[in-house]
């Protein structure tokens, strides 16, 4: 990168106590013998050392560590987006219900530490809504909230101000729909719309002109389901029917034809199951089925060959669960199986051992179901 190399003497705990500061809202106004001289003053002055520092502390606390030394600031700003290619992702879980609570936390599991954090929680509780990473931004779309009404709103965080804003609301509110990010834009089809019943609309939303547009309806009705983004198409899989059936039927939208097609059926007709992209493949993870059993069977779509596979099974049957993946390793959180609950599960594609499901991880801080999953750069 061409950053100029010299030796870093600074503790952690210098370090870490100045975020502290900031966390706390004290400002500091470091005084010119403390940042001019010594250790801390190479980091000031010096990009690489700021870029160490701030690996070590994750983007987060790196932008905290700016507000509390203002001659840091610019720094910090010229190294992000090389911190941002340096750190691995996270994974963010959103809302859901715990019996009847419904839930308003946002939690990040970092996979490199097995650690989690908190972010600010939304303004309202909301199940079954959809979240997405759009331009940079974290949204939270939908979803049914604590009065027992499918919402229209929509929000996204910022993480300069630490806070979710409000934006325009979608044209239908829904609920445990499909949610993805193609291209800079936010595309939302199905879900249940409460007195609308199931859906086929479907509605794509305009980061930069703030406004949400309907496009050409999903063929088949429903809710329940999942939704990927592979090679800008989105995916819709499973879900139940206006009649309450459980559906194995796999359409895909592309948005540079502005059409619908029909693929090969899901071999477990299934609902309230997660879904996730890896590889360039379509993974369905656990759900239910006709008979109201809960399902641990995990099955693959691949596009390019329009075939499923059957994976190994989950160790332990959910519903209502969500799913995202980070290099080779798919996550599973949360769901139901009869209570909410709060595992973590992990299938490492990667491995040369025989694949199988890894439950010992740390289990989430808030049990639930009904959860939105998504992965977010620090």
């Amino acid at each position: 990168m061409g950053w100029n190399c010299v030796s870093l003497s600074l503790s952690k705990s210098n370090v870490l106590d100045l975020v502290t500061m900031s966390r706390r809202g004290r400002k500091v106004d470091p005084a010119p013998n403390v940042f001019s001289n010594g250790p801390l003053g190479n980091v000031l002055g010096t990009p690489g050392l700021t870029l160490q520092v701030a690996h070590f502390l994750g983007l987060v606390s790196a932008q905290d560590l700016a507000k509390v030394a203002r001659l840091l600031d610019e720094v910090v700003s010229t190294i992000m987006p090389y911190l941002k290619q340096l750190l691995p992702p996270k994974i963010c879980v959103i809302g859901g219900r715990a019996g009847m609570k419904v839930l308003d936390a946002v939690q990040i599991f970092d996979p490199s530490t097995s650690t989690w954090e908190s972010l600010p929680a939304l303004p309202s509780g909301r199940n079954g809504c959809g979240a997405v990473v759009c331009r940079g931004h974290l949204y939270a779309i939908g979803g049914r909230n604590h009065q027992g009404k499918v919402s229209k709103e929509a929000h996204y965080y910022d993480t300069t101000k630490s806070h979710w804003i409000d934006l325009p609301h979608l044209k239908i509110g829904r609920e445990k729909f499909a949610c993805v990010q193609i291209k800079g834009g936010i595309y939302v089809a199905g879900g249940w719309g409460g007195a609308a019943g199931s859906l086929t609309q479907m509605e794509h939303f305009d980061p930069a002109s703030g406004k949400w547009t309907s496009l050409p309806s999903i063929p088949t009705a429903r809710y329940a389901c999942g939704g990927v983004a592979i090679g800008g198409v989105l995916y819709v899989i499973g879900g139940l029917s206006n009649s309450d059936q459980a559906l194995n039927t796999l359409e895909a939208y592309d948005p540079q034809l502005g059409k619908w097609s029909l693929l090969p059926p899901m071999p477990t007709a299934r609902f309230d199951c997660a879904v996730a992209e890896l590889g360039g493949q379509l993974y369905v993870i656990g759900g239910r089925n006709n008979l109201g059993q809960i399902l641990n069977i995990v099955e693959c779509y691949n596009p390019k060959k329009g075939a499923w596979t059957t994976m190994p099974e989950l160790v332990a049957p959910r519903f209502g669960c969500g799913a995202s993946s980070i290099g080779n390793t798919l996550y599973v959180f949360g769901g139901w199986d009869v209570d909410a609950v709060s595992r973590v599960e992990e299938l490492d594609l990667g491995c040369d051992k025989e694949l199988t499901w890894n439950s010992k991880l740390p289990t989430m801080p808030t049990a639930r179901g009904g959860c939105a999953v998504t992965v977010i750069s620090r």
